[in-house]
């Protein structure tokens, strides 16, 4: 086992998913975090038998954690959805932590993509443009700038981190999208394909699902008018497409289980400006067609030039 440890705290968000969990906690374990913070929602009381398996896997995870590391939980009793168990969840890792890592339990992160949030975080801790550290780059190896990262409008959350100072602005209800609405605020963000982005973001503030936390947090960095930071090199692989999953349900979806590639020495770009092209790529791949899957297999398809970058 690797000798040397994260002083960067993590939070791991967990439910009952064995398979790809324990995956996620092996990469966990190599970098031997000195703080580990464990939330996991309850069971559902109409799900037979899956208390006991919450319970566990729970304890699998905690028998797993063999290094000098002070472990805290907040482990839930009753289910309270995946909106507010995760948005609930982040907020506790706040109310102890300044910055840190989120990973959830199909997210698997490369080795270096501790060490790149842990980096990125140190320099911009106190830069209040930065709000969101992303670990994925779905661009399929098309790159951006002169840096090992390139500056974005859109979060991605498989594989993030960020600050207390950012995430403070979080707001679960999106209080202020109707005043986001009526100013047209979010052509100002985006030229492409902006109308299907705020109908999504609209049934999101109607509360029409009760699985999205992640809207209001990109709604909270547009809001902010606050840059995300992408990696140039993908680093975190979605291993959680398929049965079991809670949202990913599509095996074949054109990103599920991306390959991971090593960011081993920082470069800053020169540029803190956020890449249009970049961001309407982003856009076209994820602002809601008929199906997630279906949008994704017609962007890769029109742009299956993209190579996959070289494997360091």
């Amino acid at each position: 086992m690797n000798n040397t440890t994260l002083n960067t705290p993590i939070l791991l968000l967990i439910f009952k998913r064995f398979d790809t969990t324990l995956r996620v906690v092996d990469q966990i374990r190599k970098a031997r975090p000195k703080k580990l913070y464990i939330a996991a929602d309850g069971p559902r009381d109409e799900v037979a038998g899956e208390a006991e398996e919450c319970q566990k896997l729970r304890q699998a995870v905690l028998d797993k954690v063999d290094w000098d590391c002070e472990v805290k939980t907040l482990f839930r009793e009753k289910n309270l959805t995946t909106k507010i168990a995760v948005s609930e969840a982040i907020h506790w890792f706040f109310e102890h932590e300044g910055e840190g890592i989120i990973l959830e339990d199909d997210c698997l992160p490369h080795d270096t993509f501790f060490t790149f949030c842990a980096e990125l975080l140190e320099k911009y801790r106190y830069d209040t443009r930065v709000m969101h550290i992303s670990g994925s780059n779905l661009l399929r190896g098309k790159t951006f700038g002169d840096g090992s990262y390139f500056f974005s409008q859109h979060v991605n959350i498989w594989g993030w981190a960020t600050w207390r100072r950012a995430w403070e602005h979080y707001d679960l209800k999106m209080s202020t999208f109707p005043k986001f609405e009526e100013q047209n605020q979010m052509f100002n963000i985006m030229r492409v394909m902006h109308e299907r982005y705020l109908k999504r973001f609209k049934r999101v503030y109607e509360h029409s699902n009760k699985s999205e936390w992640d809207y209001p947090w990109a709604y909270a960095t547009f809001a902010q008018g606050g840059l995300a930071i992408t990696p140039n090199q993908n680093l975190i692989s979605n291993i959680g497409f398929g049965d079991g999953a809670g949202t990913t349900f599509d095996a074949k979806n054109p990103v599920a289980s991306l390959p991971t590639y090593a960011i081993e020495e920082l470069k800053h770009p020169t540029f803190m400006l956020p890449f249009r092209e970049a961001d309407e790529l982003f856009v076209k791949l994820t602002a809601g067609r008929p199906s997630i899957a279906q949008q994704l297999r017609v962007f890769f398809k029109k742009h299956s030039n993209f190579g996959l970058g070289k494997k360091k």
